[in-house]
């Protein structure tokens, strides 16, 4: 080791004496170069490197995660080798849609009830194809303006209305699902150095519609360095090194690392009482991570982890096939990247794939259960830009269902779902799995609900009910929808809870005539909520909430477009028998009251 430490002194003076301005990462940092991962990187990417660039590299450097980069060295310089056959055996799940479903569901709305759950989302996703598809969309301009650059997916507009974003729908849930129960969910947002500071703007800035803000969690994902094809670290011009996520499976050692004050988001969890939470990503729509028959099969059957399968679209779907791993004996996802051909590709004689399970990201996890120790996967090929020069690089990273192959397969639940009603992967915004094919199946679920409460839609409408009108049966409980008409191309988008004193906010008979687009919108549909931080007990405030009275028979003309925000405790009433032609704007201010008749505002 001194051998080598006197020659990187030698060749770079400048860097020792960096180095000695930052004594306490002495060790780490030569422990790294003893490695062979610095001195290649100060003579390819640092070589006139200033005080202030080596200052910066010194601190990179020494923050550096000793285990893992040296791990990560020798897996990507070790000589290619051919990898042991998997022999795989297909698993037979259980369908939520089975005769149990009624129990679980008992038993999932009880321990929503106990305050057992918490919502873990992904959000530290770049998005990079998402946003790079976008061109000069301006609602994109306008959140690149808002964030100072390029916005995590979280936040983009992803509702076909009301324009919520996905972390607003996810928000808005977990609102519904703790006034319906009395205690309200943790959300823990898993960021990344690329998407943290935009979603701690959220958090403390917009408007979450009465959900509690000590009840909205960050939680950073640990970030290790690239490395290049001589497995040397990658050093930016500014002395910075090229980082990554250490995938969604990092999402255990977030929740287990102690904070400054020696306590994890594990343990706040755990003296709140949670002891189950959901896994997710932040761009499927139709997580549904409160659905209470899926919490119910968890916690009926004592899984320390459960994953949410569908069917295969076809057998060459590039998803992770879920399979028992006959050499161990344990269930897993075998991710399509590393699945051999054979073994993906194989089908039936009806055509029909042999490993018929796609997970799809959607997992349950006891607390009890998590650990660190997850296997790592390499990544290599994966190129980055460093000043002007194109570096194909190596990293390791954790996928969070590879925690069941370290569990007994015992405590491993395998759940079949609808695909349609759980799986809406947004990963770009035209096209398959896309923004408008996302916002189509939105549309195309509230308008099944408008149809079973008696409304007649039609195919091409496009509907949007919010959260706060109740998950399962939005229409009913408001009112009903009997003899409502939605015509050919109308937008129908409601965000309303309460009507007038002793009413509902929505009567019989409403028509939209082809075209039409009405909107009514409530800012605080609960009120200010009452909540205890401690039990997280919550309860909905009624009398400060916003209300509406939609009246009988109203008529929006073809072609108008009506639009009515209530902010605050404000009231709106549209009156029996009104015809709302032309565009109408109406914003009703806290603590007034307008109604809305005739033709204009």
């Amino acid at each position: 080791m001194a051998d080598r430490l006197d020659e990187l002194r030698t060749r770079f003076p400048a860097f020792d004496r960096a180095l000695g301005r930052r004594p306490d990462l002495a060790p780490r940092v030569w422990a790294l170069a003893d490695g062979g991962l610095i001195d290649g990187t100060l003579a390819k990417y640092l070589p006139d490197a200033d005080d202030a660039t080596l200052d910066r590299f010194v601190a990179d450097v020494g923050a550096c995660d000793y285990d893992w980069v040296t791990r990560l060295r020798e897996a990507a310089l070790a000589p290619a080798t051919a990898s042991a056959a998997l022999v795989l055996a297909p698993v037979l799940p259980t369908r939520l849609d089975g005769p149990s479903q009624a129990a679980w569901e008992a038993e999932g709305r009880k321990a929503l009830r106990a305050g057992d759950w918490a919502d873990v989302i992904f959000a530290g996703g770049a998005a990079t194809r998402f946003f790079t598809e976008a061109g000069d969309d301006p609602v994109v301009q306008a959140l690149f303006v808002q964030y100072g650059g390029q916005p995590p997916k979280g936040v983009f507009p992803l509702t076909p209305i009301l324009g919520r974003s996905f972390l607003d729908r996810f928000t808005a849930e977990a609102l519904e699902t703790g006034i319906a129960s009395g205690r309200l969910p943790p959300l823990v947002l898993m960021t990344s150095g690329q998407t943290s500071g935009a979603i701690g703007d959220w958090i403390a800035n917009a408007d979450h519609g009465g959900f509690p803000a000590d009840a909205l969690w960050a939680m950073p994902q640990a970030e290790h360095p690239r490395l290049d094809p001589d497995g040397e670290l990658v050093a930016r011009p500014d002395g910075r090194l090229v980082v990554t996520g250490d995938g969604h499976g990092g999402v255990y050692r977030a929740l287990l690392a102690k904070g400054p004050h020696g306590t994890s988001i594990l343990d706040r969890l755990v003296a709140l009482g949670v002891r189950y939470t959901l896994l997710h990503n932040v761009d499927n729509a139709a997580s549904r991570p409160f659905q209470p028959a899926r919490l119910g099969f968890h916690v009926a059957g004592g899984f320390g982890f459960s994953m949410t399968v569908t069917p295969r679209a076809h057998a060459y779907e590039k998803v992770g096939l879920v399979a028992k791993n006959l050499s161990i004996g344990r269930i897993e996802v075998v991710e399509y990247s590393v699945c051999p051909p054979e073994v993906a590709e194989a089908v039936h004689k009806d055509g029909s794939p042999v490993f018929e399970l796609a997970h799809i990201s959607v997992n349950l996890v006891t607390l009890a259960a998590v650990r660190s120790d997850l296997p790592r996967t390499l990544y290599t090929g994966k190129k980055v830009d460093v000043g002007g020069q194109v570096v194909p690089t190596a990293s390791h990273e954790m996928l969070n269902q590879h925690l069941s192959g370290l569990l007994e397969p015992s405590d491993v639940g395998v759940l079949l779902v609808d695909r349609d009603t759980f799986f809406l992967p947004t990963k770009s915004l035209h096209g398959e799995d896309s923004l408008e094919t996302t916002r189509l199946a939105l549309s195309r679920a509230d308008a099944g609900r408008l149809r079973a409460a008696g409304a007649v839609v039609a195919d091409d409408a496009v509907i949007e009910l919010d959260p706060c009108m109740g998950v399962e049966d939005p229409v009913s409980g408001r009112g009903g929808a009997q003899g409502w008409r939605i015509g050919s191309g109308a937008h129908l988008g409601l965000a309303v809870r309460h009507g007038l004193p002793g009413g509902l906010p929505l009567s019989p008979g409403l028509v939209l005539e082809d075209g039409a687009r009405l909107v009514v919108a409530v800012d605080r549909p609960y009120g200010d909520p009452g909540y205890d931080a401690a039990t997280r007990g919550i309860v909905e405030d009624a009398a400060g909430a916003g209300r509406v009275r939609l009246g009988r028979d109203v008529t929006v003309a073809a072609g108008a477009d009506v639009l009515l925000r209530v902010r605050g405790n404000g009231v709106v009433e549209i009156p029996d028998g009104t015809r709302l032609q032309g565009t109408i704007r109406v914003d009703v201010l806290p603590g007034s009251t307008r109604t809305v008749a005739g033709s204009s505002e």
